[in-house]
């Protein structure tokens, strides 16, 4: 048994030794499943009509490595303006995935006659950091319709305005009108300044353009023509496995109460020959109304985006989410699924699907999120041994359960373990399993694994491994992002 045990080992071990290739594939949709889990929001406005923060939106995150200190700019809501004017700030947080608290506003950029700003983005160079900002309300005549820059050495100082980073174009050009969606990368050997420009305002027609400058202060315009012809905004842009990807908000041409979708483009180089990847139908939330988005990662360069709403009512606090890949595993672990949906509807039979036919010491990690959970049901997890070693006596596998109430480890004939914990419909739940020798731990965690939740725990002599399976009994739930770590 020690000798197979340990070819098990080695069998696990390998398959997490190849790490995993990103590639355009992760932000396909999955069997008609968005890529994302939407694990909840990191920050939202006071709702409050007198602060500027009221409403928030276009949220941009910096963090410096090795900094305790995260950052999240915004644009807040001036609603004492008619037409409502809009103001930047900055929140912070002691975690990239918050929550974020309002810090200040930065009325430092509000000079030199300008009285709206909206998207910013803050890239840091030669130990300055700049922040570029556009001014949504150019095209009505409030304010210029330009991009203009400010500098500090401190993100917690003020910050000291440097004037116009890039204007609008040459009469007559796709981009002689305003400017919005400002985004500056740094492509290996110089930095690119994306930007939107709306050919008209009262339409969905937008474009895209890109400026290029070697030290982030004299920009030059690429081409005269747009990169990309499109209906979207709200640009996040940035290089991923070895191609340029491009997310942006776009009508939806769906009936439907949410007004707007997600919508992907992928280029080889990030300046031609742009693909639309998906028009978002599968990928956004019921009740999201996606506006802007932020594309980072984790200390760990795991992915993650921060998706920012508009359009709701002036007074809606409109919360940033927090959305992460279902299919991009953590570093060291292998992915088993993507998404999966099971619909049981039997107390005595499971809807479920083997993932994994060999399964040893370790862990399995997983979001699920419950639909419908009727008498008796539950999500569940079956970690099996093969019919073949039946012979050897004692239990052939373990179930790990979790329902509204509770979460459990059970043998195929008595329930071993069980602890109290409320789970909420609707919402992505963070789960781990753990073999370690012959105990075996069952926990939920807050939605991004770092708090845990519960806990549930057995040990069990007369079991060495099996297969893993998942599934529910009498209800309807769905998985993501299930993932082994060898021990």
């Amino acid at each position: 048994m020690i000798a197979k045990r340990a070819i098990l080992l080695a069998v696990c071990a390998m398959r997490a030794a190849f790490a995993h290739d990103e590639s355009i594939a992760d932000f396909r949709s999955v069997n008609g499943k968005s890529p994302f889990v939407y694990l909840g929001e990191i920050f939202r406005g006071t709702g409050n009509a007198a602060d500027f923060d009221v409403s928030v939106e276009n949220g941009y995150y910096v963090h410096e490595k090795g900094s305790p200190d995260h950052y999240l700019f915004f644009t807040g809501r001036n609603l004492a303006q008619d037409p409502v004017w809009y103001l930047v700030g900055y929140a912070k947080s002691d975690n990239a995935f918050g929550p974020y608290k309002t810090v200040r506003r930065l009325t430092e950029l509000e000079a030199n006659g300008v009285k709206s700003l909206s998207n910013v983005c803050v890239i840091k160079h030669n130990a300055a950091w700049k922040i570029f900002h556009d001014s949504v309300l150019g095209y009505i005549g409030a304010t210029p319709a330009l991009i203009r820059y400010a500098e500090t050495r401190d993100l917690d100082s003020e910050w000291t305005p440097r004037g116009v980073a890039l204007g609008t174009g040459a009469k007559g050009r796709f981009d002689d009108n305003y400017l919005i969606d400002t985004r500056v990368v740094h492509d290996g050997s110089r930095w690119r300044h994306y930007y939107t420009s709306p050919r008209n305002v009262f339409d969905t027609t937008r474009a895209q353009g890109c400026a290029v400058s070697d030290d982030l202060a004299d920009w030059r315009r690429i081409s005269e023509d747009p990169i990309l012809d499109s209906d979207i905004e709200g640009l996040a842009i940035f290089p991923y496995g070895g191609r340029w990807i491009l997310m942006g908000c776009g009508p939806s041409y769906t009936p439907g109460p949410v007004p707007f979708r997600t919508k992907i483009y992928e280029s080889p180089d990030g300046l031609t020959d742009w693909r639309l990847v998906s028009t978002g139908e599968d990928f956004d939330c019921s009740n999201l109304w996606p506006g802007t988005f932020n594309f980072n990662r984790d200390e760990n360069g795991l992915p993650f985006v921060i998706v920012s709403q508009t359009g709701r009512d002036k007074l809606d606090p409109q919360p940033m989410l927090l959305a992460m890949l279902a299919t991009v595993p953590e570093p060291g672990a292998e992915l088993l699924v993507a998404k999966a949906s099971f619909h049981s509807k039997s107390k005595e039979m499971a809807d479920a699907a083997e993932i994994a036919h060999t399964f040893a010491d370790g862990r399995i990690r997983f979001w699920v999120r419950m639909r419908d959970v009727r008498e008796a049901g539950a999500a569940c997890v079956y970690v099996r041994r093969p019919a073949l070693q039946d012979k050897r006596g004692g239990a052939r596998g373990y179930r790990f359960e979790i329902d509204a109430e509770k979460i459990l480890i059970a043998s195929e004939v008595d329930a071993l373990a069980s602890t109290k914990v409320a789970s909420p419909k609707d919402a992505w739940i963070a789960c781990e399993i753990l073999c370690a020798g012959y105990a075996l731990a069952f926990r939920t965690y807050d939605a991004t694994f770092r708090k845990a939740i519960a806990e549930a725990t057995v040990s069990c002599g007369d079991f060495a491994s099996g297969s893993v399976a998942i599934g529910t009994r009498n209800a309807d739930a769905e998985f993501a992002r299930v993932e082994i770590f060898p021990q």
